[in-house]
């Protein structure tokens, strides 16, 4: 379809998800309400706050735990490789050494890394992960001059193909007539449509297409009604605007986030948190009954000094019983699985360790690892989505072109993951070859040694032959030290003939 202006185009792809941004209003209700206020807040305005504190717990957790995941603060977060033919090339023409060309790979990948403010980044990155987990939705724009910006959902508009390649975005910021450029202000001048003062509100739309004819993404921006002369072109690779998404089905233009997997949950303890203070409301009203014929004055009882004597009887004066305090058991226990529910969903290892006198910290590592692993997911999507455009962006911030011989691999998020799982694997290897220890002498004759090691490492997928010596190798060494102890002990034999020699040669003397 065409459009005549790009704010057409925004209105009637905004129009296409209302039902989407009501379902992300509620999410952040439960959670985090500043992510997405519902439509028309105001900054002066007081945001309504979940009943419960466990949404905005686990969100803020889980999200700085990605990023701390995913960014590293004190190293990077990728790592250069050359091809074998380039880096024969490179010894040849620059006689440098391997170790010369990987010290100045590394070099490469710290300036990329520092030209990304990582103060700056790290704030708005957190913020970035907070917006997909709650809403599944994210855009974050990396301009070449600033600090890094993110939009939620209500303020861009995406299209994407089938296969979820991105196809348009489009943002709109709010700007005042008088913060803008003089050029674009004489041109909105012009417009006989609308007068602009200049404390008026404008919308900033930027549309970023892609040519399927140049293979690249063509900006334009328009200010309201208006189309302006500004125009840009990224290559794939270097497109300052990153999508992000935490599920993507296919044929959908949005993602769905964490939150929306758990909405079951989260709805029902915002509903039974709110049951739960209206409860204990009820009993910290307290009221006292007065029998009328026991010819006591209420206004008289309330307004004696402390101490003071009256005539009648203990019944005279009772409490009222609601007795709802089995109904507050059986809540606050549904409370709690709920939110044991979503404590494991997101990560808050504290929350879901069982309550006892000594937990191991056996035990508290193997909850994180579970944990951790039942998110892996996610880590690949974002390591797609997020850290491999970002490569781009930065080495291009410092003029470095990839071209084909340089290949950026991801070493964090999964793949440091997969590290830990694989240094777990040989730990518990270790462990399993400790305990053969305990084996009686009488059966340890029957083991064969080699094929135990074979099936337990396959077992615990390890190589141990990287670190653990042969057979024949072992052999050898036996042998070698058998052969240097032989020498030795016929080096103190030919000694002490030498000595005996000598003593008797003195002797006779």
């Amino acid at each position: 379809m065409k459009y005549k202006t790009i704010r057409d185009e925004w209105t009637a792809l905004d129009n296409k998800r209302s039902a989407i941004l009501n379902r992300c209003e509620d999410y952040a209700r439960w959670t985090l309400p500043y992510l997405f206020p519902q439509r028309g807040t105001t900054e002066q305005e007081e945001l309504s706050v979940a009943a419960g504190s466990i949404g905005a717990r686990s969100v803020n957790h889980l999200a700085n735990k990605l990023v701390s995941t995913l960014f590293v603060p004190y190293r990077p977060f990728f790592r250069l490789t050359i091809d074998e033919n380039m880096r024969a090339k490179v010894k040849a023409a620059l006689q440098m050494t391997d170790a010369q060309i990987d010290l100045a790979l590394a070099r490469t990948e710290n300036a990329a890394k520092d030209a990304i403010s990582v103060a700056a980044h790290r704030t708005q990155a957190v913020l970035a992960a907070k917006n997909i987990i709650v809403t599944g939705n994210s855009l974050l724009y990396y301009p070449q001059d600033s600090a890094v910006e993110v939009y939620n959902l209500r303020d861009y508009v995406i299209k994407r193909n089938l296969n979820g390649r991105l196809l348009t975005i489009i943002t709109r910021d709010t700007k005042i007539f008088s913060s803008l450029p003089e050029g674009i202000r004489s041109t909105l001048a012009e417009n006989k449509r609308r007068k602009y003062d200049d404390d008026a509100a404008c919308s900033l739309y930027t549309k970023i297409a892609y040519s399927e004819e140049k293979k690249k993404f063509i900006v334009t921006q328009a200010v309201d009604d208006v189309e302006l002369d500004t125009y840009g072109e990224y290559p794939v690779d270097k497109l300052p605007w990153i999508v992000l998404t935490w599920n993507l089905l296919r044929g959908e233009d949005y993602g769905r986030g964490l939150v929306e997997d758990y909405a079951y949950a989260f709805h029902s303890h915002q509903v039974l948190t709110a049951g739960q203070t209206r409860l204990y409301a009820v009993l910290c009203d307290v009221k006292w009954l007065v029998e009328p014929s026991s010819g006591l004055d209420p206004e008289e009882l309330n307004n004696a000094p402390s101490g003071s004597y009256f005539p009648g009887k203990p019944d005279s004066i009772s409490m009222p019983r609601y007795n709802i305090e089995p109904n507050i058991v059986g809540i606050n226990e549904k409370i709690a699985t709920l939110e044991r529910e979503i404590a494991q969903a997101f990560l808050l290892t504290s929350a879901v360790t069982r309550d006892a006198e000594r937990v191991t910290a056996e035990e508290i590592r193997m909850q994180t690892m579970e944990l951790e692993t039942s998110h892996g997911g996610i880590y690949s999507r974002l390591a797609a989505e997020w850290q491999a455009p970002l490569v781009g962006i930065a080495l291009d911030r410092i003029g470095f072109e990839l071209g084909d011989s340089f290949i950026p691999h991801i070493i964090t998020g999964m793949e440091a993951m997969s590290r830990a799982g694989d240094l777990e694997n040989i730990h518990m290897f270790i462990q399993d070859l400790a305990s053969t220890a305990a084996i009686p002498e009488t059966f340890q004759m029957y083991m064969k040694p080699d094929e135990f090691l074979a099936t337990l490492g396959a077992l615990r997928n390890v190589q141990y032959e990287n670190f653990l010596k042969t057979s024949e190798e072992v052999q050898q060494e036996i042998q070698a030290r058998q052969e240097q102890e032989q020498a030795m002990m016929e080096s103190q034999v030919q000694m002490q003939a030498n000595a005996a020699t000598q003593q008797e040669i003195a002797k006779n003397l």
